[in-house]
């Protein structure tokens, strides 16, 4: 029996309605509200702990904060007070590439994020990360495997809270690997001289003592 229009109706509405949204679900990612201030001075302490608890309210973390973020992980302050010296900071350094140019406001997105900590951590990663670059993709994909980042895609964001467990980790990581190179570090000799063993050369003397 053939199907007839009536028959058709609901489903091709539905089809429609998926369609629909993932016309939407495709569209550029959210442009945020302004959050907390990043122009700061580098030495306001009081400031800097203002702009990490608010951080962790918001939904989503924009481009302009993830990059005040990522440069105080990096140096322990942010000397740069615009989203503009913070863009060409990420691009020297290689946390993005020549053609980014994304907006203060729009929502981060995870690849760029973990772009920028493969270089701030040193991670040399797999076989693709060494042969193709620190791109965005193998770069999550290293850091979802060092428990990093969670597990995702490098087009979802992160929110403000997900986003301090991520600098977090992140810290931690810093700290084992400083204190594993401090292990492999030859130990200083310290103190005064012990005895000298017997059948060891005295040593010479000035003749003019």
């Amino acid at each position: 029996m053939n199907p007839t229009r009536a028959s058709l109706r609901p489903r091709s509405s539905v089809l429609r309605v998926l369609a629909l949204a993932a016309a939407l679900g495709g569209c550029a990612r959210t442009t945020l509200t302004p959050g907390p201030r990043t122009g700061y001075a580098p030495t306001d302490a009081v400031e800097d702990v203002e702009f990490w608890h608010a951080l962790a309210e918001r939904a989503a973390v924009s481009n302009d904060e993830a990059l005040h973020g990522l440069i105080v992980l990096e140096a322990g302050a942010d000397p740069h007070g615009s989203y503009a010296q913070r863009v060409a900071h990420a691009r020297e350094r290689g946390w993005i590439g020549d053609d980014w140019n994304e907006r203060a406001l729009t929502a981060a997105r995870r690849g760029t994020i973990a772009r920028a900590l493969l270089r701030i951590l040193d991670i040399e990663g797999g076989v693709m990360l060494r042969a193709l670059g620190p791109t965005e993709r193998y770069a999550l994909r290293e850091l979802v495997y060092l428990r990093i980042i969670p597990a995702s895609t490098d087009n979802q964001t992160l929110s403000g809270a997900e986003f301090l467990g991520v600098i977090g980790r992140a810290q931690d990581h810093i700290a084992l690997a400083q204190l594993a190179a401090d292990r492999a570090r030859p130990a200083r000799p310290s103190g005064p001289p012990g005895p000298v063993p017997a059948g060891t050369p005295a040593a010479a003397t000035d003749p003019g003592t």
